[in-house]
């Protein structure tokens, strides 16, 4: 399992105002075998990862303290795949260098 740390707040149920904030440990369980360890997806060691799988953007966040956007799922490919996935992505109209991506979008 993966293990990073999140901030955690506990709300006054009668306020609504935050009365502890902490640190804690969360824990995310291995991709499934077969699949990408950092975004559990089946795709080449080429090819991006999968920048709107949740358990991507939940390992990116636990090893570098932000959210990933595309650029970071594509860091690790040839120019030649991050350039072609650039256009196919701004093609419909998504913020490549933009900020965090939304599984939603």
């Amino acid at each position: 399992m993966n293990k990073f740390p999140v901030k955690r707040e506990v709300v006054s149920m009668e306020t609504g105002e935050v009365v502890k904030t902490e640190t804690v440990d969360f824990l995310i369980m291995p991709a499934p075998e077969g699949t990408c360890p950092d975004c559990a997806t089946a795709h080449g060691p080429d090819w991006p990862h999968n920048a709107k799988s949740l358990h991507y953007q939940y390992v990116f966040y636990g090893r570098h303290g932000r959210w990933p956007n595309w650029k970071d799922a594509m860091a690790h490919c040839t120019p030649e795949m991050r350039e072609a996935w650039t256009v196919e992505l701004a093609a419909k109209g998504v913020d490549v260098e933009g900020g965090q991506v939304s599984p939603a979008n």
